[in-house]
């Protein structure tokens, strides 16, 4: 298998600093709670909050090259601090004897950058 990556810039700029994209923290937290409503139907539900400090280059702005998608606005990306998880579920048990339970849930969930994308970015 052969692979490659091509980039457009010149790491030898100042803009590079490869040492501020080094780290980065993950923060998730979650809280969960259940109530049985009957006994036969039990509800679920959670809230998570996350955070990632530096999966971005959040001290690079845009380059002039991408002017034409992003517009007049090419300062850094900002953090983001409001990536809230809400999560609800069910379990209905009906049945002779209970013997047959219909699940269900949903949430929202927010997925990660890989983080050698960032440092190839960064030329």
């Amino acid at each position: 298998m052969v692979a490659f990556l091509l980039g457009i810039g010149d790491r030898a700029q100042p803009s590079f600093h490869i040492e501020d994209a080094k780290g980065n923290e993950r923060f998730h937290l979650y809280a969960q709670d259940t109530w049985k409503i009957t006994p036969k139907f039990t509800l679920n539900y959670g809230l998570g909050w996350e955070h990632e400090t530096n999966v971005l280059n959040y001290d690079l702005p845009k380059p002039a090259l991408v002017a034409p998608i992003y517009g007049s606005d090419l300062s850094s990306t900002e953090k983001q601090y409001k990536n809230f998880e809400p999560a609800v579920g069910f379990a209905w048990s009906f049945g002779k004897n209970n013997s047959t339970v219909i699940r269900g849930g949903a949430g929202i969930f927010y997925d990660t950058q890989l983080g050698w994308w960032r440092l190839g970015e960064r030329p």
